[in-house]
């Protein structure tokens, strides 16, 4: 009498598509992950840029001085290749030919403006921008004084994952693009 077996599992073709199915969940959990994290960064970039904006307009409007109290405009420092950094200077009441209000013996922070080392900045041309007192309107050393400072941020040189950032002269609205 023959006995028959009975065999009770996967056969190997089953255990392939399984493995292959999970593959590619696996492959498409990945990218949608690195194209959060690079979302992430590049917010995270532009919210560090509004902020920056945002503290130097509040210290020009706070008063604060600098050289045995001499009123002070603080600033920001856009330049290509470089960090961005907080500058200082000392207020001048007169006119440029463009008419704006400028500031003197400018003077680099030594710590730049937070960004993570996967953002890299691009922007038009060399420009500080400025808050001055007591209203802490910005004006523009650099290209033209009236324009808004543009500016691309990249997530680690990929040309094609980037934020246009814009600041807005004089009041310094920042606008994500």
């Amino acid at each position: 009498m023959l006995l028959r077996k009975n065999h009770s599992g996967f056969t190997l073709i089953e255990l392939l598509i399984v493995i292959g199915v999970i593959a590619v969940i696996v492959a498409f959990s990945l990218l949608s992950y690195s194209s959060y994290r690079k979302s992430i960064a590049l917010s995270l970039a532009t919210d560090s840029v509004q902020s920056a904006v945002r503290s130097i307009q509040q210290q020009a409007r706070s008063g604060k001085g600098i050289d045995g109290g001499k009123p002070a405009c603080f600033g920001l420092r856009f330049h290509q290749g470089k960090p961005i950094v907080m500058i200082t200077g000392v207020y001048k009441n007169i006119l440029n030919n463009a008419g704006e209000s400028l500031c003197s013996k400018v003077k680099e922070s030594s710590i730049p403006i937070s960004l993570t080392e996967q953002i890299s900045v691009d922007i038009e041309s060399d420009t500080d921008i400025f808050a001055i007192p007591p209203r802490g309107e910005l004006f523009r050393l650099g290209g033209d004084p009236t324009s808004s400072v543009s500016m691309k941020l990249y997530f680690m040189n990929d040309l094609a994952k980037f934020v246009q950032v814009n600041i807005g002269i004089p009041f310094g609205a920042v606008q994500r693009k």
